[in-house]
């Protein structure tokens, strides 16, 4: 009979279940419930009972008396306990299935009820008093003492004693809990005592606390390498449907930059600086399993995250790791725990800036300006301008005043996110589940965002020697966009002069025949669908002690599809409605595109640990094979008669097209880790992989990748046991070489997949046949064979110094590091008339050297407890070599990167400022177009007067050769934190991050007047500017240089005239929540409610002009401020 692997998973999880039963059962009884009555009718006990543990009493009428009463008082006792105490004087007995007790008597016949003893309770007060120690024998202050399952309780005073007064109840037993922050808490039983001394023992789970690392965990403690972990509450607590926006300002050492706010959004993530002019992006883990990207979760499964940062931790995952990794493990079924929630939230968003622009009358007197600083004549006459308000009201069509930003951007954004998630564990088996939807709206129409996730996690424990897991989860993310979708950059650009609609709800011609409202609203729609399903399945042997065998298979499916319709809009003649003037395009068109992608992934992991005396030694080997296939194909058809129906048959078959392309990828893996440790105080780790790439040839083929890292624990030295301020002193430091084998470019670039191939590209073209042009298909090599290129490689250095204090109430941790890659990846220049493109060899170097501090506290003051933290961070990329080139030019020859300087650094011209005085202007350098109120630019030395090889003069014009670097665009002091107070049953929230110090540019979008000769005037220049119009003291005090078509070329070059300072502080987050308290939730059949509300994005410290925000991009779509609301409820 064959077995098919679902099969014997289903078979697995029934077993499971059926084993969980009787354990279900006895923690059903288990459970605690108090229960007072007096002369209280038998079967109204019963229902109480039913209400307090939530179950449900099955008998027959006749089965109990209806005359019988109960007097009892029972506290803090177990279900099953208060039933025997009920039923058996009754002689009935009970039998538990699922969530119902069935009732029945003990024998045949029915007995007579005997006289039911009433539980008396006579409640006295009492005197508890006590000290309360530290470790040492000192007095704690602030120690709260709380009377367990009340509210009634105390606190130390500043020698540590107390004093309590409690219901006299020797009868039954009454616990004291002690509990203080950096120490474990602690239960007393009071018994008969009225006098209570304690030691309370320092809390080490912050060192105890267990961080995943590479194919494994460690104590905290125990680290030596860079790792940094955030827990799911700190992700929780930001409300964010990307989980990489989750983590801005969240770890030292990484950068998470985000452009717009628009819906599915995903942000930037880079781990200590940029290594590589190739791909930047750090490698992804999820539970184990390389992923296609960190937003593949929903943020509500994610137990914990860990950044692994210097080459000891992440060198285990070799020619993937240069740019760090990202270790995210989400959330599993506990033992003896059962949960079931769901979630609900609600969120209203706008922009927190939107760029204000000039009205039409305005617009067209600056362009008159404009064409009168220039010496021309009036564009717009003067008349119209001077009276276009009244003309406006009385013929709008023909005098339009259009708020182009008001036209397009007629939404509120509205998000939604709905969240269902079981969990229920025993000795058997373990599961976690979640469902998750989320949808998000735009500031326009037809764009919106809607993602479902799913998730199941299994664990099953069929022996203390075999285990096993199965994972499933599945992503389905839809993006709806207009057909052609510049909706943000036309609302910018459009001044109001040009009209949207006419009167009667006609599409207006726009800007000569541009109309962006018509293109929204009736020009189509994109829709781009994907879809990922991931399974997870592994068995974990151990034979021994200490030693385990771990097999995992994991595959990945992704079906991903798109399809825009591109449809004709006719804009008519004002006058005239059957006048067609202006069509948006030429036809309808519609392009279809399908991708599947399918990633298997097989590991073989060997684990030992072994423990003798003072000696701890832990050893992991390993394999891992990945293999990677993807196909895409396109098509096309153009001239639809109807399209009202966008399907490909429909389309004229004399205009289609088609394409498709492919690739595959192979890695193959060995890897291995030694770690020792010596008396948990002197600690030795050592790593190595061993990888194979398909993406170069056989020879060069194999790449190993080494490190080593030492920790000394010196808070456990003896000669340290008497410093009891600090409870952790750690000293560490790695190095070790890391690998990047993935090359920038587009997936469907085959250099990407096979950089050492040459590579054939096929075309059509034309050919002369019998005097006749004939298109034939002809190829030609235009990809040059490297065969050697290998490895980018990345040395790094790092040391670091962990420090816990005042019972690690309060930890810090300092970093320092330095990362040199090698054989950077990058096009060798060859003379054009070889007929190939620039080869791709190894021959570029980067040095990154940069710090890490993080410092967190924790505290309680009565029953308000606290905590903060703060992290900062900095790096510094230097361009070490770039194969003998003066410059290799970036973000379209605005930034460059040069030997010896740091990596894509602004590239323009020096500017002192603007010419104001014509003595100034005829005395200077300049273009030959500049004129009074133009920007005014250095002339540097460009000229060798005296022979000696070294420029001392300049040429006396501004030209190309006056451009140089002129300092760094990335950003710098990367820092973020948090605080957190909860007192009773509020919580609050607050997250903050920002950027220490960055130089950015003010584009032309951004203050470029006229652009493209027609564009918007923004409204911040608007008397601001140097103009003939000006008396000579506005134009001394001018801020921007005068308006000009002739030198506006000039006048916007890069320049350090348009740079701002783009440090920014930000409130990432404030959020308040609110526990329901037990006793009222019991009430409503509820095992927990929480309610919740946050701002987040709506406070910002900067120095951009008004309408602009720091982390926004000037055509892209704007950063947006959000109100949520939630509620949470456990059953």
């Amino acid at each position: 009979m064959k077995i098919t692997l679902i099969q014997f998973c289903i078979a697995a999880i029934f077993a499971g279940v059926s084993l969980a039963r009787d354990a279900v059962a006895q923690e059903l009884l288990n459970q605690k419930i108090s229960l007072k009555a007096v002369d209280q009718n038998l079967k109204s006990v019963l229902s109480d009972i039913e209400y307090k543990a939530e179950i449900r009493f099955t008998y027959r009428p006749r089965l109990i008396p209806t005359d019988q009463t109960i007097t009892l008082s029972l506290s803090n006792e177990s279900l099953g306990e208060v039933l025997d105490r009920i039923l058996l004087p009754l002689k009935l007995k009970y039998r538990v299935i699922g969530k119902e007790i069935v009732l029945s008597q003990q024998s045949n016949s029915y007995a007579t009820p005997q006289p039911f003893s009433t539980i008396s309770v006579v409640i006295p007060d009492r005197l508890i008093t006590g000290t309360i120690t530290d470790e040492k024998g000192q007095g704690l202050p602030g120690v709260s003492i709380v009377l367990k399952g009340t509210q009634r309780g105390t606190t130390t005073n500043t020698d540590g004693r107390f004093q309590l007064t409690l219901p006299d109840r020797t009868d039954s037993p009454e616990i004291l809990v002690f509990s203080f922050v950096g120490y474990k808490t602690q239960e007393i039983n009071i018994g008969s005592q009225s006098n209570i001394n304690l030691s309370l023992q320092p809390d080490d789970t912050t060192l105890d606390e267990i961080v995943v690392v590479g194919y494994g965990t460690e104590r905290k403690v125990d680290l030596t390498g860079s790792v940094v972990s955030v827990k799911a509450d700190q992700i929780a607590s930001r409300q964010s449907i990307q989980l990489s926006d989750a983590l801005q300002g969240a770890i030292p050492g990484v950068t998470v930059t985000r452009n717009n706010s628009a819906p599915g959004a995903t942000s930037t993530i880079r781990v200590r600086g940029i290594t590589t002019f190739n791909t930047n992006d750090p490698l992804v883990i999820i539970d184990g399993v390389p992923s296609g990207g960190i937003n593949d979760i929903n943020p509500n499964d994610v137990e914990s995250i860990s950044v692994l940062k210097d080459a000891s931790a992440a060198s285990i995952y070799g020619s993937r790791a240069a740019a760090g990794v990202i270790l995210v493990t989400t959330k599993r079924g506990i033992e003896g725990k059962k949960t079931l929630s769901y979630t609900y939230e609600f969120g209203s968003s706008s922009p927190t800036a939107l760029p204000e622009f000039t009205d039409a009358k305005r617009y067209m007197e600056l362009f008159n300006e404009r064409e009168a600083n220039d010496g021309l004549g009036t564009r717009f006459n003067p008349q119209t301008v001077a009276n276009y308000e009244q003309l406006h009201a009385e013929n709008p069509d023909l005098y339009p005043n259009t708020n182009w930003q008001d036209v397009l951007l007629t939404q509120t954004p509205q998000r939604h996110r709905h969240n269902l998630t079981f969990s229920i564990g025993n000795k058997f088996l373990r599961t976690n589940a979640s469902l998750n939807y989320d949808t998000e709206d735009a500031l326009y129409v037809k764009r919106d965002f809607s993602r479902y996730t799913a998730r199941v996690n299994n664990d099953f424990l069929f022996s203390d020697k075999l285990t096993a897991f199965l994972d499933l989860s599945f992503k389905n993310s839809v993006y709806n966009y207009p057909g052609a979708d510049n909706t943000i950059a036309f609302s910018r650009r459009y001044p109001g002069i040009y009209d949207d609609r006419y009167e009667d709800g006609r599409w207006a011609t726009g800007k000569d025949g541009e109309n962006a409202a018509a293109i929204l609203v009736d020009g189509g729609t994109r829709r781009e669908n994907y879809n990922k399903l991931t399974g997870r399945i592994g068995l974990e042997f151990k034979p021994f002690t200490g030693f385990s065998i771990k097999g995992i298979f994991s595959p990945t499916l992704d079906f991903d599809k798109s399809k825009e319709f591109n449809k004709v809009v006719e804009l008519s003649d004002r006058t005239d409605p059957n006048r067609i003037l202006f069509k948006t395009r030429a036809q309808d068109k519609l392009s279809e595109n399908r991708g599947e992608r399918v990633l298997l992934n097989k590991q073989l992991l060997l684990t030992y640990d072994k423990t003798l005396g003072d000696h701890t030694i832990s050893i992991l080997a390993g394999y891992e094979d990945v293999s990677e296939k993807y196909e895409n194909l396109a098509a096309s058809r153009t001239g639809f008669a109807i399209n009202s129906f966008p399907y490909l048959n429909l389309g004229s078959q004399d205009l289609v097209t088609n394409a498709g392309w492919s690739y595959a990828y192979g890695l193959n893996s060995y890897f291995g880790r030694l770690k020792y440790d010596y008396q948990n105080k002197y600690l030795v780790q050592g790593n190595i992989r061993a990888d194979g790439s398909s993406r170069f040839a056989p020879e060069n083929r194999w790449g190993y990748f080494p490190s080593v890292s030492v920790g000394w624990v010196v808070s456990n030295e003896n000669f340290f046991k008497e410093v009891r301020l600090v409870n952790l002193l750690k000293i560490r430091a790695s190095y070790g070489t890391l690998g990047n084998e993935r090359v920038s470019g587009d997936n469907s670039d085959a250099f990407k997949w096979w950089p050492y191939q040459a590579l054939i590209n096929f075309r059509n073209s034309l050919f002369y046949q019998n005097g006749q042009p004939v298109s034939l298909l002809s190829d030609s090599q235009t990809d040059y064979a490297v065969t050697d290129i290998t490895w980018e490689t990345t040395k790094t250095s790092n040391v670091g110094v962990d420090l816990g204090l005042f019972n690690n109430r309060l930890s810090t941790t300092f970093e320092y590091y330095v990362k040199n890659t090698d054989d950077i990846l990058m096009p060798l220049d060859i003379p054009d008339y070889l007929g190939f493109v620039d080869p791709v060899t190894n021959v570029g170097a980067i040095r990154v050297k940069g710090w890490d501090f993080q410092i967190s506290y924790r505290d309680r003051i009565g029953k308000l407890n606290y905590s903060a933290s703060f992290n900062l961070s900095d790096s510094k990329s230097t361009v070490i070599d770039i194969n003998g080139r003066n410059n290799l030019t970036q973000a379209n020859g605005t930034q460059i990167s040069r030997e010896g300087n740091e990596f894509s650094e602004w590239y323009g011209y020096e500017s002192p400022g603007l010419f104001l005085t014509q003595e100034d202007l005829d005395n200077s350098p300049k273009f030959t177009t500049t004129k009074l109120g133009d920007v005014k630019y250095v002339d540097q030395l460009t000229v060798d007067t005296d022979g000696d090889g070294v420029p001392d003069k300049g040429d006396g014009i501004i030209n190309e050769f006056d451009k140089i670097p002129l300092g760094g665009s990335l950003p710098r002091y990367i820092f973020g934190g948090n605080i957190s107070l909860n007192y009773g049953n509020f919580d609050f929230t607050t997250v903050f991050q920002g950027v220490g110090k960055q130089t950015d540019r003010l584009n032309d979008f951004q203050v470029a007047p006229f652009s493209e000769d027609y564009g918007n005037v923004p409204a911040f220049i608007d008397g601001r500017s140097w103009s003939t119009n000006n008396t000579d003291e506005q134009n001394r005090a001018a801020i921007y240089p005068r308006l000009s078509r002739t030198s506006s070329g000039n006048n916007y070059a890069v320049s350090n005239f348009w740079f701002i300072n783009a440090a920014y502080f930000r409130i990432k987050n404030i959020a308040l929540g609110y526990n329901v308290p037990e006793n009222v939730a019991s009430k409503m059949k509820l095992g927990g409610l929480r309610i919740y509300v946050s701002l987040r994005d709506y406070f910002a410290i900067h120095n951009y002009p008004k309408g602009w925000d720091p982390e926004g991009n000037a055509a892209s779509y704007p950063v947006l401020k959000s109100f949520t609301a939630g509620i949470s409820i456990k059953l």
